[in-house]
């Protein structure tokens, strides 16, 4: 039986209030063999904007959450209601993601590494993905997820799990990057801010940009810091068009929406035409996200 793509699977299972926002179409489970997750893009998107006629690689992360999230419910009978925190991400593109007149049928295929249970509820999974079109491979993808009970959840955050961001939080001094600097063309749009006299950047994304957060979220989530690192590298080597390649990501912390978070890029030598950096962000000194980029500029 093959796997359709006439419509997406229920905006429940991957944690999205809007159906706009699911890029999961179907799935078939399997005891012996890889999961299989249909996939289909958006052709254009507010966010996960095109660039030359090619996807934007965050779209690939975005949907490999969703097919992470999706099987924690399908396969493990995680319940709906329960928590999800990503401990590590990382994804790299191996072929190119160019749109066409016609949605791209492509496939995860989904293999579960290790899953730990605590009271015969499953508590957290690791599982790698490959992006395909056919046998043509685009991705490959990995996740370390926990997944929790509300009430856990509020225990591990000291009872912020409902604070509710209403206004960008940014430093006094600070004035938020030009959108055209970063590849965007809407303010609402840019998640950094700049100290200008000190070239300090900052995580300051808006939590009233509903294209960006399809449900309120009482911390900055690992898919904004992904485009905030992009965004900041793009305004660090002056070059809009930066894409990603490989990205690898660790969460020691929560990122609070309501204390400033600094963010530090750092660069490797340069590999060809390829870009190796690493992008911190920090608050109260402490690391909340630490990220290990590789990016291309965009032909």
């Amino acid at each position: 039986m093959e796997l359709s793509y006439a419509s997406t699977v229920p905006r429940q299972l991957v944690h999205r209030q809007h159906v706009g926002e699911v890029f999961l179409t179907d799935y078939r489970l399997s005891d012996s063999a890889a999961d299989q997750i249909a996939v289909q893009l958006p052709a254009s998107h507010r966010i996960f904007r095109p660039t030359n006629k090619r996807h934007d690689p965050l779209v690939v992360a975005e949907s490999f959450r969703q097919a992470v999230i999706m099987l924690c419910h399908t396969k493990f009978a995680v319940m709906p209601h329960f928590k999800f925190m990503m401990e590590q991400f990382e994804f790299e593109l191996v072929g190119e993601l160019k749109i066409r007149s016609a949605p791209m049928p492509l496939v995860l295929d989904m293999t579960t590494n290790q899953v730990d249970t605590r009271d015969g509820t499953v508590s957290r999974v690791d599982i790698a993905g490959v992006l395909r079109e056919g046998p043509r491979i685009l991705a490959h993808c990995n996740a370390i997820a926990r997944c929790v009970t509300p009430e856990s959840y509020s225990r591990i955050r000291s009872g912020r799990d409902t604070y509710v961001a209403d206004l960008r939080a940014r430093p006094p001094g600070s004035v938020v990057i030009p959108a055209s600097s970063v590849g965007r063309s809407e303010e609402q749009d840019v998640l950094i801010a700049v100290n200008l006299p000190a070239e300090e950047l900052y995580c300051a994304p808006d939590p009233r940009n509903y294209a960006l957060f399809d449900h309120p979220l009482d911390h900055i989530p690992g898919m904004v810091i992904f485009d905030a690192a992009i965004q900041a590298l793009r305004y660090r080597t002056n070059d809009p068009a930066l894409q990603l390649t490989r990205l690898a990501a660790t969460f020691p912390r929560f990122t609070e929406w309501d204390n400033t978070c600094d963010l530090a890029v750092s660069f490797a030598p340069a590999d060809h035409e390829r870009k190796r950096s690493c992008v911190t962000f920090t608050q109260s000194e402490r690391v909340t996200a630490q990220l290990n980029v590789t990016t291309t500029t965009a032909h």
